[in-house]
């Protein structure tokens, strides 16, 4: 039996979690990022997991090795935490926590990974698990689409909503995961370091990276991801001119041509595919186009109107919705923007100048990183990263997708490898309490992360209206860990309890909730529902305005149509 190692754990969770975990089909509680997603709060589980298994594992007398990228990494993301001090509304605080956590979880995963000393067969694993993974969720893929009835219930009901695909439950999303595992594909294909000795082992495995290559180039045009095809041809573009140019023995340079090669065969397999299924031909993406513009647009003039506080962190949703009906003549905006689908403008407008800083250590952090002991082997690994930093500018994979958020650390730790700069004389005294320490707060997040879990559930259950009890929603444990829709549904709750005893408290009790609850979200439903219990309650001067401001919010909603709009 092996020894336990810290390093081994690590690959087992990794793996485990690439290869296994992450195709767990699960079924959406309702909700739409980060916090509110049960594969994002799964695999954070698994990640709490490792982070307490490596440091427990972690010899006393081994020097921790801390980088010089780490601190440029803290030091941002200090940066990056500082505006939430002053975000004008409590809620809206709250509602940045769950952003604020993501961070320094990946800061923490980060510094543990540092200390693991993977060598490069650890890192090879490491890279064929997401390699895998992807072909996996392509495999998956091609099943939702051909085979419909093979696959699990819950992805039958999210395709139904639309052409959603894969255990992300969001196209843009499953592509970009799979457009990096082409480049990582890719990789692997080039590097001399991966070669094995025994030529019928290495034609297999040759034969295996080429298929996969074909397989995610395929899948990838069926997908009819935009986002995911730029990502793609990006990086497989620069890759090609990097190995053209390579005169490295690191490098394969007599493979250049299947790098552009391989992926256009599978382009022309996958256009191939779509004639079998004309309802998989190009999406008209007007409508989404116009909307985008919009909010860019708009998210850059609410940045310049306030560039050094920002509008507040968690604020965004609501400020830019009713910054857009203050504008003369107001902008007609057909979708609420919880986000501007530009990560650089979202922490810029929530957070201004000084998020911005933060912002720019984090890419300043990079580049030093890459450039340091600049090698064509690291540029080539760094081109992995294109797909979901390209992906980040256009929406927001990492709060649908913690594999995305995993796959950008490993990649920058990979880099990392090498350039550490130890602790020449670790601490003795105190160290062992401060890893206990560590591990204890890791577990901790694994109980936070299975509360957060079973919560959505019951909210879940209580919007289906599925909730045997009622009440044991206003008994959730640590009911913040689901704070807005908590606060949506504990405010629904009164409504409910109206029905069952006419008492009209309940219903005073819903309009002080759910107007509570519009300071922070905009919802058509809501505004919906607390006119209606205003009209009832006879507050006619206050459904009136409501009516109105939600006319303006809402100027495409029937239900608040004022006479004489122009639609």
């Amino acid at each position: 039996m092996q020894k336990y190692t810290p390093a081994r754990w690590l690959l087992l969770c990794l793996c485990g979690y690439f290869l296994l975990g992450l195709h767990a089909v699960i079924p959406n509680n309702g909700g739409t990022q980060g916090d509110s997603l049960p594969w994002v709060l799964t695999g954070w589980m698994m990640l709490c997991l490792m982070v307490a298994g490596v440091w427990w594992g972690l010899p006393r007398h081994q020097a921790l090795r801390v980088t010089s990228t780490f601190m440029w990494l803290v030091a941002a993301s200090l940066l990056l935490t500082l505006p939430l001090l002053w975000s004008p509304h409590p809620d809206w605080q709250i509602n940045a926590l769950p952003r604020l956590a993501g961070l320094w979880g990946g800061v923490a995963v980060y510094f543990t990974l540092l200390q693991c000393r993977l060598s490069a067969t650890h890192w090879r694993m490491i890279l064929a698990a997401i390699a895998i993974s992807t072909v996996t969720q392509a495999l998956f893929v091609l099943t939702e689409i051909f085979f419909p009835a093979w696959v699990p219930v819950v992805s039958q009901n999210v395709m139904s909503t639309g052409l959603n695909y894969g255990v992300f439950q969001q196209r843009n999303v499953t592509a970009s995961f799979l457009a990096t595992g082409l480049i990582i594909l890719t990789f692997l294909l080039t590097d001399a370091r991966a070669v094995l000795v025994n030529r019928r082992v290495e034609r297999f495995r040759v034969g295996l990276l080429a298929g996969g290559t074909l397989l995610l180039s395929a899948t990838l045009v069926l997908l009819n991801s935009r986002v995911g095809w730029l990502g793609s041809v990006l990086a497989l573009l620069l890759f090609s001119l990097l190995l053209w140019r390579s005169r490295t023995p690191l490098l394969l340079r007599h493979r250049a041509g299947w790098v552009l090669a391989l992926p256009v065969l599978g382009a022309l397999l996958g256009y191939g595919l779509t004639l079998m299924k004309p309802e998989l031909g190009y999406v008209v993406h007007d409508a989404s186009n116009s909307q985008r513009w919009l909010t860019l647009k708009a998210s850059v003039q609410m940045l310049a109107e306030h560039p050094l506080s920002g509008w507040g962190y968690g604020g965004f949703e609501y400020a830019f919705q009713h910054w857009v009906i203050t504008q003369n003549p107001p902008v007609l905006s057909r979708e609420m923007m919880n986000h501007p689908h530009n990560e650089i403008l979202f922490w810029g407008v929530e957070g201004g100048l000084v998020a911005l800083l933060g912002l720019g250590g984090l890419i300043i952090a990079g580049i030093r990183l890459i450039a340091t002991g600049c090698t064509l082997p690291r540029l080539a690994l760094s081109l992995c990263l294109i797909p979901v930093l390209l992906h980040t500018q256009l929406e927001y994979p990492l709060y649908q997708s913690l594999a995305h958020w995993l796959i950008v650390i490993l990649l920058l730790v990979n880099l990392d490898e090498g350039g550490g700069v130890a602790d020449p004389q670790p601490a003795s005294c105190g160290r062992k309490p401060a890893q206990l320490l560590i591990v204890l707060v890791a577990l901790a997040g694994v109980g936070l992360t299975a509360m957060a879990l079973r919560n959505e559930i019951v909210l879940t259950a209580f919007e289906l209206r599925q909730l045997p009890d009622d009440s044991e929603l206003t008994h959730l444990p640590l009911p913040w860990l689901a704070e807005s829709r908590y606060q949506q549904d504990r405010a629904l709750l009164e409504i409910t309890r109206f029905e069952k005893t006419n008492n009209p408290a309940a219903l005073e009790e819903f309009v002080k909730r759910g107007r509570r609850w519009l300071q922070t979200r905009e919802d058509a439903d809501m505004y919906n529902n607390l006119i209606d219990v205003e009209r009832y309650l006879g507050q006619e001067a206050q459904t009136g305005r409501d009516v109105a401001l939600a006319a303006r919010l809402f100027p495409f909603d029937e239900r608040f149509a004022q006479p004489g709009a122009v639609k």
